[in-house]
């Protein structure tokens, strides 16, 4: 019934906003998405500005509790993208986090794929 209008907004505009400005689909991913993590990901509270960020760490803002890991295997829910930015909204045993580096997303740079792999949500352009 709502199928064919939700289509043709997504055609015509390559995503969909929710009332936040968060995009909740576009052309390469149908939210929300399965990532799993192939390591054990430690948790934090992004750094200053001014201070380096290490490799496999998923930061996030803000973290109202001490550091945590995401144990190799386990996997998380991406709920949410922000236009123009590689930052996502997550959920992982019922919380939700702002992400500053969703690493996983086309366009990063490093897409950290010894870390995280997608299982499901990513839209394979190749099979069109």
């Amino acid at each position: 019934m709502f199928v064919l209008p939700l289509m043709v907004a997504l055609m015509a505009s390559q995503f969909v906003q929710d009332s936040d400005g968060s995009i909740i689909s576009n052309a390469l991913w149908h939210l929300p998405a399965t990532i799993e993590v192939l390591r054990d990901v430690p948790v934090e509270v992004e750094p200053r500005y001014d201070q380096p960020q290490r490799r496999g760490v998923l930061y996030v803002s803000p973290l109202n509790e001490p550091p945590f890991e995401i144990r190799k295997g386990e996997r998380f829910e991406m709920l949410r993208l922000y236009p123009e930015s590689p930052s996502c909204r997550i959920r992982f045993k019922d919380k939700t986090y702002e992400v500053g580096t969703c690493y996983w997303l086309d366009g990063v740079r490093d897409q950290q794929t010894d870390i995280y792999r997608v299982i499901s949500g990513h839209v394979d352009q190749t099979k069109k």
